[in-house]
């Protein structure tokens, strides 16, 4: 699939404020809150859309469902000069790091995702403090070409 679509300026804030609306039920029977908070002008990245927002989906979906009620869900997006960042920490039991090294479809497809969009995807996870994924793409330049 990602050869076929191109990579395009996208603004991340936009797709996760998108898929947190599509969520919102799901959180609300569960009683998790979700919070953004996008830094101003945090910037545009390069990334196929689609893409972005099938690995936010995974990931929000993954930090609902592991939140203990009356939890939150924090999603932060950020940028440098040359990255624009997403984060997702859940506030979930966390799972030791050797679990994070067991083979697991889900973080397999959003690492994936990553790769193919020339990004990185790191997470932080303690057991009992939750676990928090950092997806790290190119930040689109004023006169950058897109493939």
């Amino acid at each position: 699939m990602s050869a076929s679509t191109p990579i395009q300026s996208a603004d991340l804030s936009e797709i996760a404020h998108g898929v947190i609306m599509r969520f919102g039920a799901l959180a609300a029977r569960r009683d998790v809150s979700v919070r953004l908070w996008a830094e101003h002008d945090s910037g545009r990245a390069l990334v196929r859309r689609s893409e972005i927002r099938r690995l936010c989906e995974n990931l929000l979906l993954r930090a609902i469902r592991v939140t203990p009620e009356q939890g939150t869900v924090f999603v932060r997006v950020s940028a440098d000069d040359q990255d624009v960042f997403l984060a997702i920490a859940d506030e979930g039991a966390g799972f030791h790091p050797r679990q994070a090294e067991a083979s697991n479809p889900q973080l397999e497809a959003c690492r994936r995702i990553s790769t193919d969009n020339k990004g990185r995807l790191r997470w932080t996870t303690s057991e009992g403090f939750g676990s928090t994924f950092v997806l790290r793409v190119p930040r689109a330049g004023q006169h950058q070409t897109v493939d």
